[in-house]
């Protein structure tokens, strides 16, 4: 499971997976798309060339199947989606992650300033309860 997630500051969402979700990085750097064509980033391809991308892949274990792949785009810009990405209309812009340890979680939150957008609930997503 791999899941790319755009980003406009990648050192402050790195910050955020490895200090206050206790992920670690996998691999980091900087990459150069030598191609001008479709890609998966669903970039322009004329913009895909233009400077090279930042990344950061992440996982909560070494070895786990489950990663986030964080990338930022320097020099592009686009619309920014953000303002819809407040609950309860998350959608596909959210990811979920269970957790042993909420309140650690919420301690970490609190120490780095970061404001719980929601607080703790239970749900049932079928077909997984």
């Amino acid at each position: 499971f791999n899941s790319m997630q755009t980003v406009r500051d990648l050192d402050a969402a790195r910050r955020f997976y490895v200090d206050v979700l206790g992920f670690e990085v996998l691999n980091e750097g900087r990459f150069e798309n030598p191609l001008r064509a479709p890609n998966n980033f669903g970039v322009p391809a004329n913009l895909v060339v233009a400077q090279p991308l930042r990344f950061a892949i992440l996982g909560p274990r070494r070895s786990g199947p489950t990663q986030v792949e964080l990338v930022q785009f320097p020099g592009v810009e686009g619309r920014d989606l953000a303002p819809r990405s407040a609950p309860p209309s998350l959608g596909l812009l959210a990811l979920r992650f269970p957790v042993s340890r909420l309140a650690t979680i919420e301690e970490r939150l609190r120490k780095a300033a970061i404001p719980v957008a929601a607080g703790p609930a239970m749900l049932d997503i079928a077909p997984y309860g």
